[in-house]
């Protein structure tokens, strides 16, 4: 349609930001990752949490959007986002970074990613981190059984976001006046297209 040609072939900047909100905790939890949590919000029931600020900046060259910058920092989790958006060939090639905050007993935590097309998304954890953890896990459990979940157990200590900055920088950019092409200098007028325009009068 004429939207998703316009989109394919667009060019520019495009930014939007929050102060202040609200978000799904059990959302949070899932692309933590906190598989605890996330089962308990499942049975007792979801919540919205408090998000103190939400920064997304994309630049966008022929209808391919690249993540500058994502945050999404809330009481409970800072996200991060980086990768790109190909709208022309409606795909995703997106890596999400989950930080949780306060201690979770049974934490996968592990980078997310999202590939493939808009209407058959592939989401879901990098192997590797999953495989690490899993291998720390067995190796501390034929050692020591009940040392065996201290792979899994994610402290927390994710460092705090300072959102006013971070809305500061983002809002001044956006302001910053965007500088004119610079452009040739006319070339001098001739004593003959003086002459000539004097004729045509």
């Amino acid at each position: 349609n004429s939207v998703s040609a316009m989109l394919a072939s667009s060019n520019g900047e495009f930014a939007a930001n929050a102060s202040e909100g609200s978000v799904s905790k059990y959302i949070l939890e899932l692309a933590g990752l906190n598989v605890a949590n996330a089962v308990f919000v499942k049975v007792f029931g979801d919540k919205q949490i408090h998000m103190n600020c939400l920064i997304s900046d994309f630049s966008v060259k022929r209808g391919d959007a690249n993540v500058r910058r994502f945050v999404l920092d809330s009481d409970d989790a800072t996200v991060e986002v980086n990768g790109d958006i190909d709208m022309a060939q409606e795909r995703l090639n997106l890596d999400v970074h989950p930080k949780t905050k306060g201690l979770r007993i049974i934490s996968l935590r592990t980078p997310l990613y999202a590939k493939g097309t808009f209407s058959h998304p592939d989401v879901g954890p990098y192997k590797g981190p999953l495989i690490l953890k899993g291998a720390a896990a067995a190796a501390l459990a034929a050692i020591a059984p009940p040392a065996a979940v201290l792979p899994l157990v994610n402290p927390g200590n994710t460092p705090a976001v300072n959102c006013a900055s971070l809305l500061a920088e983002s809002n001044k950019v956006r302001a910053a006046p965007k500088s004119e092409p610079t452009r040739a200098p006319a070339p001098p007028v001739t004593d003959k297209q003086v002459q000539k325009a004097r004729q045509q009068k």
